[in-house]
């Protein structure tokens, strides 16, 4: 919507009624679930009207991660949130240089259902400038606590926000033997949880399906499991908007099964194995083989509520994809990891189903198919995945029974255009074996999605490379030292873009020919190839002794000092996911 209101500049009378009439429709454009911004940003003349689309809280956040990329305010000051300096950003910059107190925020016990209104509600009451009241006034309100951890006490406190029966022991973290997991039935919970966490010094990491739980550095002794498994609903469909909102504990599987009904879905495909939600999706910021022809989930979402570690609810982004006002944090807690919030909601824009989807699979050597793919991302057939699979993993998914690679293809789209594509790869292949082409495939592409998924007590890694080196380095396969197992290695290539997932099932008892050690030594030359090659290498699953040894991520380079900083703003006392990135042993300084 762009308005044109002509009025005269010398009335005072004038320019206060058009100044109240822009007012009047920008708060119907919110009211409709729009921005106050469409791709020009916010400006100087708009900048009273924040408040209407941003809580404190969200406000806060925003200049906190600010003042993490720029603790002296030096870069375009007021040009994404156009406050005046003497109205708060000045002091913002100035109070990063000494964190302010606060009391602890105690939480609610048997938190009203009526209060999560107000948890999930806009602040359109607030004067823009009172977030800059106390900029970093959240990090006093984590208590500093003792760290010892009384079992029954903290069952007892956590009964009285969310009821005994949801919480239980939490067996699948082996370095904390008392930690709890707790499951609130709202957003509001959540944030109740989140204080109690906070006052009492207890460390967290959030968690959906549980699939990626382990993920990261070994975690340093987590309390507290908050599942969202009961955060399940889907709050808003609108088909003709192309837009859904859904909390965070909803699996992909149910959600796309209910946009179906009106054509549409979300077009992810992570490992899953039917448990993966919404929230892990993004928390991990993974998709799959049709990631080359849809894009990560970073490109599909477009708001969400993230509830921080002092349990204050926060929103960024919106419901609408034209929207510039304030910064984009999606991008931000999108692959985090759990480590900057908790995701309890989420907006994503949506796409239409295909009216058509084919699948080709073609069997034989891994160069040769390797240069057929090659011609096919080249000759504008505009694939939406194109994956090579080696013969063990193609065994394992269920696709071949021959120990050849497999080059699986898929496109949709128009049933003309998905015709015309499928007919000129066939042209494309004509001197491979003969192509396999199914209608029916979705079956084939989620046994392949769940494939990573059963194998969490092995070795899994991923590699993500420019594409035109995919090649050079599935050849260093087969000068690695894999022992017994270079005939069952299973890897999937993704050629479009330029991702490699490896499969390495480990030594059982008594199988004594490797050991972690040796695993270390031969990720670390596999990482090191990958470095040369301007990739890089990430453990997605092992032993916590691999993890230690050559750790998960790598170097971080000089990325590794504003991730700390940005930790050190939203989570100064490392209370989310501690010890995930390697840099969270001990508390961060935002400094």
């Amino acid at each position: 919507l762009h308005p044109l209101i002509c009025f005269d500049s010398r009335s005072a009378v004038e320019v206060h009624n058009v100044k109240e009439a822009g007012r009047e429709l920008m708060e119907t454009c919110v009211r409709a679930g729009g921005s106050i911004t469409g791709e020009h940003g916010v400006g100087f003349d708009k900048r009273e009207l924040l408040s209407l689309i941003f809580s404190d809280a969200d406000m806060e956040a925003m200049l906190r991660v600010r003042a993490a990329f720029d603790p002296t305010g030096l870069c375009n000051p007021g040009k994404i949130i156009p406050m005046l300096r003497g109205c708060g950003e000045a002091r913002a910059t100035s109070n990063v240089q000494g964190r302010a107190t606060s009391n602890v925020q105690r939480p609610m016990s048997n938190v009203p259902i009526e209060h999560e209104a107000a948890a999930n509600g806009l602040n359109t009451a607030s004067n823009v400038q009172r977030p800059m009241t106390n900029f970093l006034s959240a990090a006093g309100r984590v208590s500093n606590a003792s760290s010892k951890f009384d079992l029954e006490t903290a069952r007892h406190l956590l009964a009285q926000l969310v009821g005994e029966a949801n919480i239980c022991a939490s067996p699948r973290l082996p370095l904390s033997p008392s930690t709890l997991t707790v499951s609130p039935g709202s957003i509001a919970e959540v944030c109740e949880v989140m204080k109690l966490a906070s006052s009492e010094g207890w460390r967290v990491v959030p968690a959906g399906g549980m699939t990626w739980l382990d993920a990261g550095q070994p975690l340093n002794d987590v309390r507290l499991v908050i599942s969202l498994r009961r955060l399940n609903r889907i709050i808003e469909h609108q088909p003709a908007d192309l837009i859904a909102v859904t909390e965070a504990g909803v699996t992909l599987e149910s959600f796309n099964l209910a946009l179906a009904q009106k054509g549409q879905w979300l077009p992810l495909d992570p490992p899953d194995d039917g448990r993966t939600t919404i929230g892990g999706i993004v928390a991990t910021g993974l998709s799959g083989a049709r990631q080359f022809g849809y894009g990560a989930p970073r490109r599909h979402v477009i708001g969400m509520k993230v509830v921080l570690a002092d349990g204050r609810l926060i929103k960024v982004g919106g419901r609408v994809v034209k929207n510039v006002a304030g910064y984009d944090l999606c991008k931000l807690f999108t692959g985090s990891y759990g480590s900057l919030g908790i995701i309890v909601e989420v907006n994503f824009k949506l796409r239409p189903l295909p009216f058509e989807t084919r699948s080709m699979f073609v069997s034989g050597e891994r160069e040769e198919l390797l240069h057929r793919a090659r011609q096919i991302i080249h000759s504008r057939l505009f694939p939406v995945a194109v994956e090579l699979l080696s013969p063990a993993m193609a065994r394992s998914a269920g696709l071949v029974n021959e120990a050849q690679h497999l080059l699986m293809l898929k496109f949709d789209g128009s049933s003309t255009a998905v015709l015309q594509q499928v007919s000129g790869a066939s042209e494309l292949m004509s001197n491979c074996d003969q192509p396999r082409v199914m209608t029916n495939d979705d079956d084939c592409w989620r046994r392949l999605a769940a494939l990573p998924l059963q194998f969490e007590e092995d070795l899994v890694w991923r590699v993500s490379l420019p594409p035109a080196d995919v090649s050079s380095f599935l050849s260093s396969f087969d000068e690695a030292n894999f022992g017994n197992k270079s005939s069952t290695l299973r890897w999937q290539a993704s050629l479009g873009d330029g991702r490699v997932r490896v499969i390495e099932q480990l030594q059982r008892k008594g199988e004594a020919e490797k050991t972690p050690f040796d695993d270390g030594k031969r990720l670390e030359q596999f990482r090191d190839a990958a470095e040369r090659l301007g990739g890089r290498l990430t453990i997605e699953s092992a032993p916590h002794e691999i993890k230690r040894q050559i750790g998960t991520w790598g170097s971080l380079g000089s990325a590794a000092a504003i991730m700390q900083r940005i930790k050190g703003q939203l989570d100064p006392h490392a209370i989310l996911s501690p010890g995930r990135f390697g840099f969270e042993e001990f508390p961060v300084d935002a400094n």
